[in-house]
């Protein structure tokens, strides 16, 4: 028969010998983690917008108006001469123009998309400007 100090001490070993599995466990878990969100993050990095060959055909000189321009394209990426004139930053890939935010980097815009509205909001003269070559 075994006495009450003996079991303790297995208990011990045993708790002890468990926890070493559980702790390694613990760290395989959380580095497959790490690796499967680093995964993601890269695959989000890849995936670049697609561009589209007929971002811009929408637009008519006299026509368009500056809230049909918003709805396509968003929030202009610089406005100036009290909001008449309207910039947007593109750049172009295999499959047409993609829109850029203010927040990328510079380095990415091959173009500025450059629109004069009249007084009434409607679109005067519209201009695809180069600034990097592609």
């Amino acid at each position: 028969m075994r006495s009450a100090s003996h079991e303790r001490v297995s208990a011990r070993r045993f708790c002890a010998a468990t926890a070493g599995r559980c702790t390694r466990r613990a760290t395989l878990a959380g580095a497959l983690l790490a690796l499967g969100l680093g995964v993601l993050q890269l695959a989000g990095c890849a995936s670049e917008p697609e561009g589209r060959a007929d971002l811009l055909e929408f637009l008519r000189d006299g026509s368009t108006t500056r809230t049909q321009v918003e709805l396509a394209l968003g929030e202009p990426s610089a406005q100036f001469e009290s909001s008449r004139v309207l910039a947007y930053r593109l750049r172009r890939d295999r499959g047409g123009y993609v829109l850029l935010r203010r927040r990328d980097d510079w380095a990415a815009v091959q173009y500025d998309l450059m629109l004069l509205f009249d007084a009434d909001g409607v679109l005067q003269r519209h201009s695809l400007v180069e600034v990097h070559a592609p």
